[in-house]
């Protein structure tokens, strides 16, 4: 879930794609092959939410929110540098090695290794059930198609303002 999609209002201490972000920064390096980030703003969600818990036929029911039309990190990267920040990309197998070797535990990112760092075929996120995934997605999609809510794409508009909004909180060094 990243911030609100008009204002860009974030959280700054919970949202693993800022925290990944951030420690980037900090460290100079970023990946240049990660995939997309299936995030959606929290305006959208607070929606989604409203309308289910309003309807009947859609309550006790998993819903796995994702943006499917996700942006990739690499892209996000190549935004920020637009905006000053400096990167170097490096392929992931290569950044993983460096983030080990230079991480400290002061670093935004230190927490959020395990789950991006693993080892390829151990990642967390494969020990969700698939089925489980399936049918809480297909929920979503269900819910979506029945509802007037369209899931938002989140193009450079938007990340423009969750880069005013996040800039001095990027910029901060600890």
């Amino acid at each position: 879930i990243m911030g609100h999609s008009i204002t860009g209002v974030s959280s700054t201490n919970n949202i693993h794609i800022l925290l990944l972000i951030k420690g980037c920064f900090q460290l100079g390096i970023a990946p240049s092959d990660m995939p997309f980030f299936p995030m959606l703003p929290v305006d959208f969600v607070a929606k989604v939410v409203t309308e289910v818990s309003g309807r009947q036929k859609f309550l006790n029911k998993v819903y796995h929110l994702a943006n499917l039309q996700g942006t990739s990190l690499t892209q996000i990267f190549e935004w920020l540098i637009e905006r000053g920040y400096n990167f170097r990309f490096l392929a992931t197998g290569d950044w993983k090695k460096e983030v080990l070797a230079r991480i400290t535990a002061d670093n935004p990112f230190f927490p959020l290794m395990p789950l991006y760092l693993a080892e390829e075929g151990q990642e967390i996120s494969k020990k969700i059930s698939h089925e489980d995934d399936k049918i809480a997605t297909n929920n979503f999609e269900s819910f979506l198609l029945l509802s007037a809510l369209e899931i938002p794409y989140l193009n450079k508009e938007h990340f423009m303002r969750y880069f005013d909004f996040l800039d001095s909180w990027l910029r901060e060094t600890s």
